[in-house]
């Protein structure tokens, strides 16, 4: 077989073969991080070997891997929030963060390739919001942080403070003289959420009905249909209603108006993620601030961690409500 050349490289990427160099020999200032993930990643594809070690020198690699690409999508923006504040952060650290799909179910065979282009990467830390794809590093002896995906055992996991979050939406509406509330999740959530939410906002003298209690599609389209005839077939609807996530906001106000109902009229309405969207839309979102921003830092600090061998951990990152324009008071505070 001959032997893999830096042309060979080039004429599958359609790139220039001086760039492909500059990539391999660590020279590629002024070369974007995706085509030097490209050029990376093709060459061990190939079997080039012979990548120099200025390509890392000085520097620190780590990976993020996505197993569902929906996580990044518009709908909600914390993962990849998250992200871009770590890879600011980082990069005055010297570490580099790169960011991959991986399907740990795929056939073994597949799944053990992208494990090997990683060890070719000479990635040192990975990052994940998923419980399989932590696994499966760790079966594989990788250094891992779980991000906002649950806690398991052997693992640093950071996560927000989701009982809170649902906790402190509880608190808000019943100071604005809300006594009665619904709820809208996914189809089988079990968020801390929820019961962060109901159990306060009963134990603070609340009603959370059972018939307010709504689990809708993943498909926001779906979810507003779904929610429209949910909604009228009741002769009468809470006067307020915690949402899971606050593009979960959006197929509720439509559902509502399309019951001739209005937010915040007639329902009130507090979301979770402080999504970029829902501040700027009229009326703003009601949410509760999850500090992306605050999560980058103790995941880059989880890092640092990890690459001096110290021991795993678990933290819950604090959250914070931010009143917007859908909850209407319906009693004095004053």
């Amino acid at each position: 077989m001959a032997r893999v050349t830096i042309s060979d490289i080039a004429d599958a990427l359609e790139l220039s073969p001086t760039t492909v160099s500059f990539v391999l020999n660590g020279r590629e200032m002024g070369i974007s991080a995706e085509t030097r993930e490209r050029v990376l990643q093709k060459a061990h594809e190939l079997n080039y070997s012979r990548v120099s070690r200025a390509v890392i020198s000085g520097w620190t690699r780590t990976a993020y891997l996505i197993e569902n690409p929906a996580d990044l999508s518009r709908a909600t923006t914390f993962y990849m929030n998250v992200f871009n504040h770590l890879r600011e952060l980082a990069f005055e650290k010297r570490i580099e963060t790169l960011m991959y799909e991986f399907k740990p179910d795929l056939e073994p065979e597949i799944a053990h390739q992208r494990l090997e282009m990683f060890k070719n990467l000479d990635i040192r830390v990975f990052l994940t919001n998923s419980i399989n794809v932590a696994k499966a590093l760790l079966r594989d002896n990788h250094k891992v942080v779980l991000i906002q995906g649950g806690v398991i055992a052997d693992c640093t996991c950071i996560y927000c403070d989701d009982y809170n979050a649902g906790a402190l939406a509880a608190k808000y509406f019943y100071e604005m003289g809300h006594r009665q509330a619904g709820t809208v999740s996914p189809e089988s959530s079990n968020s801390p959420r929820y019961l962060g939410f109901t159990e306060t906002f009963l134990n603070l003298g609340g009603e959370c009905p059972s018939g307010f209690e709504w689990e809708v599609d993943n498909d926001h389209r779906v979810a507003a249909d779904q929610l429209s005839r949910k909604f009228g077939g009741k002769e009468k609807m809470p006067s307020a209603i915690y949402c899971f996530a606050d593009n979960y906001m959006y197929p509720v106000i439509r559902a509502l108006k399309q019951c001739n109902l209005q937010v915040p009229e007639d329902v009130s309405l507090i979301g979770s993620d402080m999504l970029y969207w829902g501040q700027i839309s009229t009326p703003a979102f009601s949410t509760i601030d999850l500090q992306e921003k605050v999560c980058a830092e103790k995941v880059l600090d989880a890092i640092n961690n990890l690459l001096n061998d110290k021991p795993v951990y678990q933290i819950a990152i604090p959250v914070k409500l931010v009143p917007g324009e859908t909850v209407k008071e319906l009693i004095s505070r004053c």
